[in-house]
């Protein structure tokens, strides 16, 4: 099966459903590249404001989601760059929401066009 999506082939989609206090993994081949992913969950007390922030670490990136604590369903308006393997531009768009004991996150993972669609 071949999905496109705004130009974008799809390369995997993942859907967690994450108990509250623990992490998750992802893993999957893009062209020549192992992607390890670890989703992590994080409240600050501080600062309430709903963000995520994606970083490199060492063999992985490392997704972390700051007050990801709405009942109602968010999301991200665009794809956001994840990263680049074989001279292709992945991107990656997710939706989700927060119920008493689980975070829940879908994640597609896409393949850039050339024109950065």
């Amino acid at each position: 099966m071949k999905i496109t999506v705004g130009g974008r082939e799809l390369i995997t989609t993942a859907v967690l459903q994450v108990p509250d206090g623990e992490d998750a993994w992802i893993e999957f081949q893009a062209g020549t590249w192992n992607v390890r992913l670890n989703v992590k969950f994080v409240d600050d007390k501080e600062d309430s404001t709903q963000r995520f922030f994606l970083e490199g670490k060492d063999d992985h990136a490392v997704l972390t989601f700051n007050n990801w604590n709405n009942g109602l369903p968010s999301a991200i308006p665009k794809p956001f760059p994840f990263g680049e393997t074989d001279n292709r531009k992945i991107a990656f768009v997710f939706s989700g929401y927060s119920v008493a004991g689980f975070k829940r996150l879908d994640i597609s993972f896409l393949w850039e066009t050339e024109n950065g669609q």
